[in-house]
């Protein structure tokens, strides 16, 4: 569905399958109907909202008032045109837009009356969704730092046309295939990246047999037209979305160069907390404990129990409660959770980990000053909606987080000199390493370029580290 009022329903959603065959003229009547029926409820002050929501998991409306008076009184001729112009043509068209970024109209009757579909859907999303905008614009890859943001009102795009193209149930089985197939062989490049910064610590080696590796890649992916649009499409939007990612993490790992280099510890944590588990739901009385206050405050005092009622209430304590909340959304797509772990089969979380949230939460947004609550360069942690279960999940500001509570930890644990040359040479050069290597593989328009690159970049990795 693409508006939640059934009475704009059409059979040019992706969600139905069209039997006989169609045409241009017969989409064109059709986007004059729902027009004209968008134009009576906007005369009748009703709302009108869409199925699905934007990357915040707020909803998206019609804003009648930004709908063009040339969208409300095209022709059907003129809608036909919007829709079809050939691709040398000067005047804009979705059929030219899209062959753009690579979707290429079919030839069997099957697939192209796919691609009416498409023609559909990106029609409404343009002149109804986000009508003052020319989304196909923000889907070049030289946008994506106006387009990509999670948990900010410019990262809606991308994320709401792929859960509108999953509308069409083959489309989403072959995502998640395809998401698999990556993950599986990106986490095996990630334990790779960590042993060539292991292997050449603090030496520009790693990024040299990377860039060869790059390179050498290159020759060996070619372009490629899927046949079936919608599958070509959903490929192409969700490669933009984790090149934008990766591009948009590395930049903001890789601007300071002393990146989560924290003070130094005045107190330490409790030796207590390196063998303790923490039930989930006796958490609340261990975030009483005089100890974790001056821990993750650093100050050598038995708070009054005012402050630290005041300290359990705050932005730090809530936040852990949220990435607890989070978890299990996480785990739908990631190996293990983020800080919940199973014991005798009661869900616990480690102490130590549990004060390292809180302080590093506390610390990035006061003490170091990061920007964590704007939307450039540094992802927003607060304006992230942990709360809801979602097929997009934030992964971007709580990657970044994780790796500030990996350099707080080894600061608790190790001596003062050594604990932040070994955060980079564990943690912050391979994920630099890691990120260069996948922003260049999203590069690639299309899954098969895309896991081809991998492929090949994941065996020469190898043997390099055999040699």
């Amino acid at each position: 569905m693409i508006f939640e009022d059934t009475s704009l329903k059409s059979i040019y959603e992706l969600d139905h399958v069209l039997q006989e065959e169609h045409d241009l003229l017969s989409v064109s009547k059709e986007i004059y109907r729902i027009t004209h029926l968008l134009m009576d409820k906007y005369q009748r002050n009703e709302i009108v909202k869409f199925y699905h929501h934007d990357n915040n998991g707020d909803a998206i409306y019609v804003d009648f008032n930004l709908v063009s008076e040339n969208t409300w009184y095209r022709s059907v001729a003129e809608i036909k045109q919007i829709l079809y112009r050939h691709t040398d043509s000067s005047q804009f068209s979705i059929h030219k837009a899209l062959y753009d970024l690579g979707i290429i109209e079919p030839e069997s009757t099957f697939e192209y009356n796919r691609y009416l579909q498409l023609l559909y859907l990106m029609y409404i999303i343009n002149y109804f969704a986000f009508p003052n905008l020319n989304i196909f614009k923000k889907l070049h890859q030289d946008q994506f730092n106006n387009t990509y943001d999670e948990g900010t009102t410019n990262g809606k795009y991308v994320s709401f046309i792929m859960n509108n193209l999953f509308e069409d149930e083959d489309t989403f089985i072959r995502f998640q295939q395809e998401t698999i197939n990556i993950t599986d062989i990106s986490n095996d490049l990630a334990i790779q990246c960590r042993l060539m910064s292991q292997t050449f610590p603090f030496s520009n080696h790693p990024l040299n047999i990377l860039q060869e590796i790059i390179e050498s890649n290159q020759i060996w992916t070619s372009q490629h037209y899927l046949k079936d649009p919608i599958f070509s499409f959903m490929e192409y939007c969700q490669s933009f979305s984790m090149h934008s990612y990766c591009v948009d993490l590395y930049n903001n790992l890789s601007d300071d160069p002393n990146l989560f280099k924290f003070d130094s510890l005045t107190i330490q944590p409790s030796g207590f907390w390196k063998q303790q588990y923490i039930p989930i739901e006796k958490l609340d009385d261990f975030l009483m404990e005089d100890e974790l206050y001056s821990f993750c405050y650093q100050k050598e005092k038995h708070p009054e129990v005012r402050e630290k009622i005041k300290f359990v209430k705050g932005k730090s304590v809530a936040f852990l409660k949220k990435l607890i909340a989070y978890d299990h959304n996480w785990k739908q797509y990631n190996d293990d959770f983020i800080l919940i772990e199973t014991i005798n089969n009661t869900e616990c979380i480690y102490a130590l980990k549990a004060a390292i949230v809180i302080k590093t939460y506390y610390e990035l947004t006061t003490k170091l000053k990061t920007r964590i609550n704007e939307s450039y360069p540094l992802r927003s942690l607060l304006s992230v909606n942990l709360d809801k279960f979602d097929l997009f999940p934030a992964t971007l500001p709580i990657r970044y987080f994780l790796l500030a509570c990996h350099a707080q930890y080894l600061n608790a644990i190790m001596e003062e000199d050594t604990w932040y040359p070994q955060f980079k040479i564990e943690y912050l050069i391979p994920e630099l390493l890691f990120l260069k290597l996948m922003s260049e593989a999203y590069n690639c328009r299309q899954y098969e370029n895309l896991y081809i690159f991998l492929a090949f970049s994941r065996t020469q990795l190898s043997e390099y580290l055999e040699y």
